[in-house]
């Protein structure tokens, strides 16, 4: 008799057996001795013992976990003596399996002895939802370890990140991390730039035309995302009060209710029309079998906005309160005229943070030193060394020489799987993380995701180090995800966080 078992299927067996039944729920990612003492004690005080595994999915461990798939955790568990029937849970949190299941017993480790120290607070759910039909909270007595630690040191990190992750650790504890983002909430922050939309076309390659040399495809699929300043927006939006975006929008289609229904409440897009344009759309082709892009569309104008248009964005920039943060994402496509520019540079009360990007379309255009007095300068590699026009030259020299150019004083360069880097001008000092990533499905937006948090640290005075730990957190989960489909959560932040300091 298999023990894997579907929940429905369980509690047909469990009207038919009048015995006391027992839970215990979690990832399992790694079995290790607390566990098993876990599962013994368990069991001395029960008939059956039930294990509830958090499907793949809903694991928001960080960076590469869970690092065995469902399908292996649920074997593993099934093999063990103690435990009885394993199944699949496929929510975020234990509750609706205890409501099926109705056990006497819901079952913890003694991590979970003072119940204040759940960071999530989801174990009064727990205890509160079991006790409802009549079971208990049973907290076991002896000695734990824990998988994820085990996990970090021996087959998640390597040696760079490792390091990385101990510095981390004797300079902040969970609990100050917690802090500092809590203490974000309250800052003003104002969003400059291109509003995108971008359109994933899923194709298969069906063969050449029979009659000419044309090779057709069937499409799959098709999907549309936020992106540009909106993605930016909404990936930043759960870590503050409110965030303010200013844009442009075409008068041929502008998008607006697509826009207004995949915006986050606490997000006030203001915008103006550009004539003779649509909104940005850039589509991409993607072959469905190996998830690569085969060609990209774009429908954009690059011509610059109108007097009137830079008249109404100008008033805007005027009325920024002082201490705001200030982010501007300048993708070439004719937002950023000389004047928007000039007024942005004026507001030396507030911390401005600006992203030049070097894309197919403003090659031969891109420059840096226009927005020389912003408080940070971000851009990727490419981008620097296509400013310095120097291919081959060591890293931290060309950014000690782009910041003889400039006033600002950071200067954060992504290096996509070398990590990020971090140039503070006055200290003289420069911070790198190494990346996090494992699984990348689209790098679409990975350093933009990086950018506001960071950003709001630095202009919050958080430590450079937590700072750039931070960003990392961001792009790591951003790649995983198509386009800019995804809003980052606060609480998926500190259980990276929370798990990566085991370490």
């Amino acid at each position: 008799m298999t023990k894997i078992i579907k929940i429905n299927d369980l509690i047909r067996k469990l009207k038919s057996k009048k015995k006391v039944v027992a839970l215990s729920h979690g990832v399992f990612d790694l079995l290790h001795h607390g566990h098993l003492r876990h599962f013994e004690e368990v069991k001395k005080k029960s008939d059956l013992l039930i294990v509830s595994v958090t499907t793949d999915s809903y694991v928001k461990k960080g960076p590469s976990r869970p690092y065995f798939s469902i399908k292996d955790r649920l074997y593993t568990l099934s093999k063990l003596e103690n435990v009885d029937f394993v199944l699949e849970s496929n929510s975020l949190s234990s509750i609706s399996v205890i409501k099926k299941i109705k056990p006497h017993f819901y079952c913890k480790g003694p991590d979970y002895k003072d119940l204040r120290k759940d960071r999530t607070k989801k174990i009064y759910l727990e205890k509160k939802t079991v006790e409802r039909f009549g079971g208990k909270l049973l907290i076991t007595s002896n000695k734990t370890s824990s998988s994820s630690k085990l996990i970090n040191s021996e087959y998640i990190f390597n040696n760079d990140q490792l390091n990385y992750l101990r510095k981390i650790k004797k300079k902040s504890n969970i609990e100050d991390l917690i802090n500092d983002l809590e203490s974000l909430k309250n800052n003003n922050i104002y969003i400059y730039g291109e509003a995108i939309i971008d359109i994933y076309n899923k194709l298969n390659v069906l063969n050449k035309s029979g009659k000419e040399s044309v090779l057709n495809f069937l499409e799959t699929k098709s999907s549309a995302y936020l992106g540009g300043v909106l993605s930016v927006a909404n990936n930043i939006s759960e870590f503050v009060n409110k965030v303010n975006v200013s844009t442009y929008l075409g008068v041929k289609k502008n998008y607006l209710s697509f826009i207004r229904r995949r915006l986050s409440k606490n997000i006030i897009m203001k915008y103006v029309l550009k004539r003779g344009a649509t909104t940005i759309e850039k589509e991409r082709y993607i072959d469905d079998y190996s998830n690569k892009k085969i060609i990209g569309i774009y429908k954009l104008n690059d011509n610059f906005i109108d007097y009137n248009a830079e008249k109404t964005l100008i008033k805007s920039i005027k009325k920024i309160p002082k201490r705001s943060l200030i982010l501007s994402f300048d993708y070439g496509h004719g937002f950023f005229t000389k004047k928007i520019i000039k007024e942005l540079s004026k507001k030396n009360n507030c911390f401005k943070s600006t992203n030049v990007q070097l894309n197919s379309s403003s090659i031969g255009y891109h420059s840096i030193e226009s927005y020389a007095k912003s408080d940070m300068l971000c851009m990727n590699e490419l981008e620097l060394r296509h400013d310095l026009r120097d291919r081959t030259g060591e890293i931290k020299s060309l950014v000690k020489k782009i910041s003889k150019k400039n006033s600002s004083k950071y200067y954060l360069i992504t290096r996509g799987k070398k990590g990020v880097l971090l140039f503070n001008k006055k200290k003289n000092k420069f911070f790198k993380a190494p990346a996090f990533a494992n699984q990348i499905n689209d790098k679409v937006g990975a350093g933009d995701s990086m950018i506001p948090i960071i950003s709001l640290c630095l202009m919050t005075n958080i430590d450079e180090d937590i700072s750039l730990l931070l960003g990392s957190i961001f792009s790591a989960e951003s790649i995983k995800h198509e386009a800019n489909n995804f809003k980052m959560k606060k609480e998926l932040v500190l259980n990276s966080l929370e798990t990566m300091l085991k370490i």
